[in-house]
């Protein structure tokens, strides 16, 4: 039996057996809401687009009645939510929501029908400004956990699938409930995590291995640590990827084996339906990555595709709402469809070539409602006979930094940071791609212990406590970035 078809034996059992005892035994409601969302995107547009005005127009209609801060707003504007139902241009007449008001207000955008009843507090991620505080109940939590199985299946998982999540290895010791906790989760989900922390050789060959042993079919992480990986495949020529001569399909990377001489009548590239098992060579190491958490770049899909062989799948999704559009199995490349049964889209100050600023509306997480949120991240807009698509982002884009020798990530070093106390922001100042010292937005009285473990994790480099306004944003629309680049006798 290969390892490919007992992984999906193993994903039928789990999604039969294990998640509905799993779903009961936590009080959880996802699949009935996995069922509705199905229905709903199985529908033509014009339907979907007439459902999701309606549930727009019942969110500013609950905002209105139990939230303070629109209950004041409402009143203030003399807006009317029962407009919205029959003419959507009527949300235009309501200011944007922006982080600074997500902070400044807290939990009085919190709806008061499910102020005792939020079971989770997440934070925003900061790369697009200082970060906040979003609230969600147990029914917006399961709207959201549903709409990401959704959304992985429009990038061409199958639920009973196996996959991988590429995760932050801590310089310290995960809690043990904790780490049982996730161990039953990846049980349930037919899901195995590779824990990654750098881009060094042994960090990459560590990688390798434990793809080959995974045997997923999909991957999903940041799209900079799967493009590191394929550069030092690459460079290092531990994998190439070959074509059969005989059935014209992309070999195994991975895999020990000589590569065929490419037949003279193969095409230089294959359509997406061709990026499957090689006969001669075996199962690949994936055949799909979802990339999320951070802007992908072209050069970095090409050389994903090209090295490995798979088809790259972008995401879009924030805490806010959930995954709110994803690139579709099938679907154009760099193109995503817009989830409106999670989200109602909109652009602000589209320039020229049609590019904005991104603001959505949330229409699944009564708790907190949002309304007209403006994301911080750029991109183009477009309304389709099939649906919203989003084109052309850019935003979230993380860099990477050496601190003795090692280059990591910026999101590695964001989720040791988020184990070591409450910061609430970062910068990291460098100069020539070396970190001089990590400036760290914390409230005084955590600093001693603050300070205390990122040293423990980071000891060589200097620690500055700064305030949010002591953050410094950089390019013409204020873009946030983690790094600040110093030169040579200058200061920032």
């Amino acid at each position: 039996m290969s390892k490919a078809l007992f992984w999906n034996l193993s994903g039928m059992f789990r999604l039969l057996f294990l998640y509905p005892l799993a779903e009961k035994l936590q009080k959880r409601s996802i699949t009935p809401r996995l069922r509705i969302l199905r229905r709903e995107a199985a529908l033509p547009f014009a339907v979907r687009k007439a459902n999701a005005l309606k549930l727009l127009g019942d969110m500013l209609e609950h905002a209105g009645n139990t939230v303070p801060y629109y209950r004041e707003l409402f009143a203030a504007k003399g807006f009317d939510p029962a407009k919205t139902r029959r003419d959507a241009r009527c949300l235009e007449d309501l200011p944007f929501l922006t982080k600074d008001i997500l902070r400044e207000q807290g939990k009085r955008l919190v709806s008061e029908l499910w102020l005792d009843r939020i079971v989770r507090e997440q934070k925003t991620g900061s790369s697009t400004g200082p970060a906040s505080i979003i609230y969600y109940a147990q029914e917006g939590l399961d709207w959201t956990a549903a709409q990401s199985i959704l959304m992985l299946e429009w990038g061409g998982k199958r639920r009973y699938n196996r996959e991988v999540h590429l995760s932050t290895r801590f310089k310290t010791p995960t809690p043990p409930e904790a780490a049982r906790f996730e161990a039953r989760k990846c049980l349930v989900l037919n899901r195995y995590n590779i824990l990654t922390d750098g881009f060094s050789d042994a960090a990459q060959e560590h990688l390798l291995l434990e793809l080959r042993k995974a045997g997923a079919r999909l991957v999903q992480g940041h799209p900079s640590t799967l493009f590191a990986f394929a550069r030092w495949l690459k460079n290092t020529g531990n994998v190439s990827v070959c074509r059969d001569a005989a059935s014209g399909l992309l070999c195994a990377p991975g895999q020990d084996h000589k590569s065929p001489a490419p037949s003279p009548k193969a095409s230089p590239s294959l359509p997406d339906d061709k990026l499957r098992r090689c006969p001669k060579s075996g199962w690949p190491l994936f055949e799909i990555f979802v990339s999320t958490g951070e802007m992908i770049s072209p050069a970095q899909r090409r050389m994903i595709e090209e090295t490995l062989g798979v088809r790259v799948s972008d995401r879009y999704g924030a805490c806010e709402f959930g995954v709110m559009a994803q690139e579709l199995e099938h679907g154009p490349k760099g193109e995503l469809l817009v989830s409106d049964s999670l989200v109602w889209p909109e652009l602000f100050e589209p320039d020229a070539a049609g590019e904005g600023e991104l603001v959505f509306t949330g229409l699944r997480n009564p708790a907190m409602p949002l309304i007209r949120y403006r994301m911080g991240d750029l991109g183009r807009l477009e309304e389709k006979e099939s649906g919203w698509w989003l084109k052309a982002l850019t935003g979230r884009v993380h860099d990477q930094v050496e601190i003795d020798g090692n280059i990591y990530p910026t999101h590695y070093i964001q989720d040791i940071f988020d184990r070591c106390g409450p910061i609430t922001d970062f910068q990291i100042l460098t100069r020539d791609g070396k970190a001089l010292e990590f400036r760290l937005v914390a409230d005084e009285t955590h600093w001693e212990g603050i300070a205390a473990a990122v040293g423990s994790n980071f000891p060589t480099v200097p620690l500055r406590r700064i305030s949010m306004e002591d953050l410094i944003f950089v390019g013409v629309r204020g873009k946030f970035s983690y790094l600040l680049h110093q030169r040579e006798g200058a200061e920032l």
